[in-house]
């Protein structure tokens, strides 16, 4: 197969190499994409030194089966549907496209993949389905008090740069500064009270549970 990781050289991307190399996946075609920032530069991939090439239209003339888009809300708004149209089969790590397509966590709902836009649920959300499912279809389930510590490199590079500087002014991610620090909710807060982020868990729950 021809398999295509945009954001190649971000936290993510990264770990889908890593993840990729442990699973002994490499006997595959890979290319791979970042921003114009991360263009031409070379990374380490199953031994060898490989190219990053820059992301634009051309990769709609790749003839991909698979892409991981492995980026921001507006990189998968840009390139997602219109590669699913020409018959690659997507995986999107973003949160652009969870909310019209099927969250697909495979120990629990792999059935229900179906056509070329695989959406990943937010990673708060994965694991605690994984261990909710079992006891939501034997039991069934009236409520959940979720609590979660999250890394700082789940907001990116930019992120764990904040986390070696001590003062506000330096700051690239965070509205406070995080070294030495937890902030109390992830993202903008919502008119119910609930930030982005615990937003976001609440439906992705119950849409992966169907309930």
């Amino acid at each position: 197969m021809k398999i295509a990781i945009i954001g190649a050289t971000g936290v993510v991307g990264r770990t889908a190499l890593k993840v990729i190399q442990e699973r002994k996946m490499c006997e595959h075609e890979y290319v791979f994409y970042a921003s114009h920032k991360s263009a031409n530069k070379r990374i380490l991939f199953n031994g060898k030194r490989v190219k990053i090439n820059e992301l634009t239209k051309d990769i709609f003339e790749e003839n991909l089966d698979f892409a991981l888009f492995c980026t921001r809300e507006n990189v998968s708004k840009q390139y997602v549907k219109c590669l699913a149209k020409l018959g690659v089969k997507v995986i999107d790590f973003s949160s652009f496209y969870r909310k019209r397509y099927t969250l697909i966590v495979p120990e629990i709902n792999k059935d229900k993949i179906n056509g070329n836009i695989l959406c990943n649920p937010n990673c708060s959300t994965i694991a605690g389905v994984m261990a909710l499912y079992c006891i939501h279809k034997k039991y069934g389930l009236n409520r959940i008090i979720y609590s979660t510590y999250q890394a700082v490199s789940g907001a990116g590079k930019n992120a764990l740069d904040d986390l070696k500087n001590k003062e506000k002014k330096y700051l690239k991610s965070f509205v406070y500064p995080i070294y030495n620090n937890l902030i109390p909710y992830i993202g903008q807060i919502y008119s119910n009270g609930y930030s982005k982020e615990e937003n976001k868990m609440i439906y992705e729950t119950k849409k992966i549970l169907s309930d």
